[in-house]
């Protein structure tokens, strides 16, 4: 998430829901799944907490192993949870908090969550374990906006509900100016959303949805201050997570398991950029003299000159697949400095020590995958075949 929090304009971020258990199941875990469920959630969690999420709703999957056990994960979360219309039964009193309210730039972003109430009888049963119960998120929903609207600049809902339940909400309710539809899917709903269809559209008001796998983040840009473009909707658009993004270090720890607790001192909302985790080409060609001669003679070498050549070397969207490190070691494109082109360890991966001890700290192998990311026919608009490009670009082998 550097790379949007690296964008001059403040961002709230946020998720819908079933973020925790993949699928949901009307048959119950088993023990062994239980455990490996768990364990791969708090993994997530702990992405979540790092990537400094503002706010995350809850969606179906999300109660997989049962409300109690949902609560015991979430307790540990310094993120924000909302759902509005899961409550304890006796009490009435929802288990998470209904909404929450983020100040940014000045603005109070007033952000709920609910979660579909329609659920197939043996799963609601199974997880509220008798003990809590799910409200119809259409009424909740019509009770919670209006008191929000009184205290909030912009009202934001995640709301995990069916498509037609959410665009009738916008119809309804004007306090509402947008809501994050995590795309339930229910019936024939398809899983992937085509392109042109990321928000629908309740006067200037988004429905805004993203596929069902995980490959992409939404971003909808709010104009500051409210109000200033009258005529104007705000500009939405995805943003594909595609392997030209080197994979974070600390992230690679995330999912590892081996995590170090985060630092208290630590605002995960402000950009920590690892530039000196970087060695860079001229690093690796004082050892690699042969491979870096090679390299100079490929069209990696001058593929930052490609954008200038054709003014786009400011476009974040194009630098990531131009140059090495975006993201992880800088995210201004006026400020590329050395990062600029294809280098070695655009391919090789990140592996500062490899200078100090190469033979016990040794990069990466190279994959076909690896040239995907960029060489995507959905991003470049052209077919790749990469057995006979490969020659062009592979190095000669170490001796």
């Amino acid at each position: 998430m550097q790379q949007m929090r690296g964008r001059p304009s403040p961002v709230v971020l946020v998720d819908g829901g079933d973020i925790f258990f993949g699928v949901a199941s009307t048959k119950a875990p088993t023990r062994a799944e239980e455990t490996r469920a768990m364990s791969t959630a708090r993994k997530i969690l702990n992405a979540y907490d790092y990537m400094g999420y503002d706010v995350i709703g809850l969606g179906p999957a999300d109660l997989q192993l049962g409300v109690s056990r949902l609560v015991q994960l979430l307790s540990s979360t310094s993120v924000p949870v909302v759902c509005a219309n899961l409550v304890d039964k006796a009490t009435g009193e929802p288990v998470f908090r209904p909404s929450t309210v983020i100040t940014v730039a000045g603005v109070r972003v007033g952000v709920y969550g609910v979660i579909l109430s329609t659920l197939n009888d043996s799963y609601r049963e199974r997880i509220t374990e008798e003990k809590y119960e799910i409200l119809d998120a259409l009424e909740v929903t019509r009770k919670l906006v209006p008191e929000l609207r009184k205290i909030c600049d912009y009202v934001v809902g995640l709301s995990h509900v069916n498509i037609e339940d959410n665009a009738r909400l916008l119809e309804e309710l004007p306090g509402i100016d947008a809501i994050v539809d995590p795309y339930s899917r229910n019936g024939t709903q398809p899983v992937w959303i085509t392109e042109g269809e990321y928000a629908e559209w309740v006067g200037k008001r988004p429905m805004l949805r993203i596929d069902g796998q995980g490959s992409r983040v939404g971003v909808c840009e709010i104009g500051l201050p409210l109000g200033s473009d009258p005529g104007g909707r705000p500009n939405v658009y995805d943003y594909p997570l595609e392997p030209q993004i080197l994979d974070h270090p600390d992230m690679e720890h995330i999912v590892r398991g081996t995590f170090i607790p985060r630092d208290e001192k630590r605002d995960p909302r402000q950009v920590e950029l690892l530039a000196d985790r970087f060695l860079g080409r001229e690093t690796c060609g004082a050892c690699h003299d042969k491979q870096s001669e090679f390299w100079s003679k490929t069209r990696h070498s001058s593929a930052y000159a490609t954008l200038e050549k054709t003014q786009e070397h400011l476009k974040y969207e194009c630098v990531e697949c131009h140059t090495v490190g975006y993201g992880v070691a800088w995210v201004d494109p006026a400020k590329v400095a050395g990062f600029q082109d294809v280098q070695c360890e655009s391919c090789h991966g990140v592996n500062h020590r490899h200078a100090e001890e190469p033979a016990r700290y040794r990069m990466g192998e190279v994959h076909d995958t690896t040239c995907w990311g960029c060489h995507n026919p959905q991003i470049i608009q052209k077919a790749f075949y990469i057995n006979d490009v490969k020659s062009t670009v592979s190095c000669p082998k170490m001796e």
